[in-house]
């Protein structure tokens, strides 16, 4: 009898043994793979270097989606903000007459203006956060076009704008932006007043009415945190290439959400946090830079990429299902 009782706490010990490292010992056993099939190219500080500074501008976006998905929300215009961002800015410069810096400033509020107008809307809760942020992307691009054209914008830029995307040796300025903004967030998400409304607007929006917490505000603030992470990460992004591309968000949509996803099941936190989402990011960054340094085909790096999101939610919504 004391063995057949044995066995079902040693299966509950491993699994969650399993859900509270699961994550970090793929991570790390996906690393050391990598480094011993490659060592001489993978397992190198310029290497590693490298997947952090990639990381970087995914690592923004990822923190500020974070907070919506906390709030119990999700925002698919993001991508299409990025990009009405890095217009507005560079077409204040070039077609404008702005200074950098005011230009930069107006990229900033163009990001927590739009932020804001998401989350108004979202807030009404009449249609699916899905449909109103989709329709508010194509809306985006449209605004995009207006401002800056169809084309990229590459002449005209301020030597001054491109400075921002400094380095400091080997370390970016992109790699500090992404740092100091989540650990701000970080602190904000677990330590704040508002932090605290974002989770329980996200676990339980009735019940957070009834204790007094302005739901519709909140969700507001979720949106235009984003909202100023896109900004910063599209100034930096646009400030790197000293240009304008139409098209720079199209690769950013998943990635983010892949993170955040894959960040649940860190330590087996089960909810969105910023530690799980910086995780989440460095952890598909390095899969992929890992594959394409064994030349895998791209077709394989998106399969797994949509296979990683595909488990992350999977467990999530399991994890989500036994603690309800």
């Amino acid at each position: 009898m004391a063995a057949t009782a044995e066995k079902p706490t040693t299966s509950r010990r491993l699994i969650s043994l399993l859900e509270t490292w699961g994550v970090l010992l793929v991570f790390a056993l996906i690393f050391l793979i990598f480094s011993l099939l490659s060592p001489e190219l993978f397992l190198t500080w310029g290497n590693i270097v490298t997947i952090f500074d990639q990381t970087s501008i995914v690592i923004l976006l990822a923190v500020g989606l974070t907070f919506v998905l906390a709030a119990g929300e999700f925002d698919l215009s993001f991508p299409y903000l990025f990009v009405l961002v890095s217009g507005a800015t560079v077409a204040a410069m070039t077609t404008s007459g702005f200074a950098v810096v005011p230009a930069v400033i107006l990229g900033l509020g163009v990001g927590a203006a739009a932020g804001a107008v998401n989350g108004a809307i979202v807030a009404t809760k009449r249609a699916s956060s899905f449909i109103i942020t989709l329709a508010l992307g194509s809306a985006y691009t449209g605004v995009m076009i207006a401002i800056a054209g169809p084309s990229p914008i590459a002449v005209g830029v301020p030597p001054a704008y491109g400075e921002i995307a400094f380095h400091i040796g080997d370390i970016s300025a992109v790699m500090i932006a992404a740092g100091v903004v989540s650990v701000i967030a970080a602190i904000t998400l677990r330590s704040t007043v508002f932090g605290r409304y974002v989770q329980a607007t996200g676990s339980n929006p009735e019940a957070a009415a009834i204790a007094g917490v302005n739901v519709r505000l909140i969700r507001i603030g979720a949106f235009m945190v984003l909202g100023v992470c896109v900004a910063i990460a599209s100034i930096l992004q646009s400030s790197i290439s000293s240009a304008h591309y139409p098209d720079a968000g199209t690769s950013l949509f998943l990635p983010p959400f892949v993170a955040a996803f894959i960040g649940t099941s860190v330590l087996a936190r089960g909810r969105f946090n910023v530690f799980g989402t910086v995780v989440g990011a460095l952890f598909i960054s390095t899969l992929q830079t890992g594959l394409l340094v064994q030349d895998a085909a791209v077709w394989v790096i998106s399969v797994l990429e949509g296979g990683v999101l595909l488990a992350a939610v999977l467990m999530a919504h399991q994890r989500q299902g036994r603690l309800g």
